[in-house]
């Protein structure tokens, strides 16, 4: 009972004879050993009865958001929250820079959390914004599942996102539409690609300095060719975001050439029943030692855009390769990985369009056949890169005006 009222004065007597002994006090010792020896004592015993005294389970407060633009940063966040009356400090926000639009606060006090919770459902663009309440052991966890986008330098905010590019805009274009500055290289501007191996029209550019990016915002509405650019201030934790869910990229190696494979002279691989949340982190990670060359890990979306589970890796020998294929059945987050030889043929074939858009419109017409309404399809319909149930409701909308 003593111990718990008065637990620095009963520490200290228990570290005193100890440190004594340590520090040679045996009554002829040099002037100042025992006060040394006090006062390391003292030290101990006020440390030890801090975390005797320490509330036990007094966890931090934490609020989630989900919801937020991908543009967003800690900064942003801030202003969010300042906007029903929360200051918090930049360092207390966690991005997660996921698809979802996640990101944790840490909160002062408990109280805030009810202030916090006025910003639930609050509109920000044509987004709302969900906030819960949640805890350290829950942020934690979602770090851990999000690391492909944790990276240092998520928050790097000299990053570009243009949006209505020609699309037969390449690399070079891009950097001539900046003017060449000197902080761009053009391998660090990336265009995107549908699913189907063709230009989006979107390209995200990282420049070497923010202030680089802040001056070529005033770019913004230019014209590229006969198009109007928009430009928007983005981050490096979007861009990994956009790439870890499936977004597809067409680089500088890549541009113009149907497939970013590397090409002749490396060996490939094909992975199978990887997570979907398989990043080229985690893919090098599985490989060790074996070091795949720089792009030549290629990670294949489906139909959708998103992943497919699937992945080819280029490596630079033969040795490589067998040594990559006794990997076969080893796990990636829990899923075990078949692994197996393939061509470079086999790689560039999936690199570019997949499927032939003659399969894709018989694909349609048959599966409509089976409806009774492939009389009806307009031979004039275009035939998109579809999810075939797509181009079927087109059809099939097609089909109900003609009735009409």
């Amino acid at each position: 009972m003593f111990l718990l009222e008065r637990p620095d004065q009963t520490l200290r007597a228990f570290f005193l004879p100890v440190i004594s002994q340590h520090v040679g006090y045996d009554g002829s010792a040099p002037p100042g050993a025992m006060e040394a020896a006090e006062a390391a004592a003292g030290a101990l015993a006020e440390a030890a009865a801090g975390s005797v005294l320490d509330p036990i389970g007094d966890e931090a407060v934490v609020a989630r958001l989900r919801g937020l633009p991908w543009s967003f940063g800690p900064e942003e966040v801030c202003e969010f929250l300042e906007s029903v009356g929360t200051k918090v400090q930049p360092e207390a926000v966690t991005m997660l820079h996921n698809a979802a639009g996640e990101a944790f606060v840490v909160l002062e006090a408990e109280a805030q959390m009810k202030e916090v919770m006025l910003a639930n459902k609050r509109q920000v663009g044509k987004r709302y914004v969900e906030v819960f309440s949640s805890t350290p052991a829950e942020k934690h966890a979602a770090c851990e599942r999000n690391r492909a986008t944790m990276k240092e330098d998520a928050g790097y905010r000299g990053v570009l996102r243009m949006r209505g590019l020609p699309y037969t805009a390449t690399v070079d274009d891009v950097v001539q539409f900046f003017n060449y500055p000197a902080e761009l290289s053009p391998a660090n501007v990336h265009l995107l690609q549908r699913a189907d191996g063709r230009a989006s029209g979107d390209a995200y550019v990282i420049f070497d300095t923010e202030e680089a990016a802040k001056q070529a915002l005033g770019l913004d509405k230019q014209k590229l060719g006969s198009r109007w650019v928009d430009l928007f201030q983005s981050s490096k934790g979007e861009f990994y975001a956009l790439t870890s869910t499936g977004g597809v990229m067409m680089t500088a190696a890549a541009n113009g050439a149907g497939s970013g494979a590397l090409g002749e002279g490396y060996f490939v691989v094909k992975l199978r029943g990887l997570p979907w949340n398989a990043t080229e982190d985690a893919i090098k990670k599985f490989l060790s030692p074996v070091a795949a060359p720089a792009g030549g890990i290629h990670i294949i979306n489906g139909n959708t855009g998103r992943p497919s589970g699937i992945a080819y890796v280029e490596l630079s020998s033969e040795e490589d390769q067998a040594a990559v294929l006794k990997k076969d059945k080893q796990n990636i987050g829990g899923r075990y990985i078949d692994i197996f030889t393939c061509s470079q043929s086999e790689l560039q074939a999936r690199g570019s369009s997949t499927r032939p858009r003659l399969l894709l419109k018989m694909c349609c017409i048959l599966s409509l056949v089976s409806e009774g309404v492939a009389n009806l399809i307009d031979d004039g319909a275009s035939c998109e890169w579809c999810l075939v149930c797509r181009f079927r409701a087109r059809c099939r909308a097609a089909a109900v005006t003609r009735s009409l």
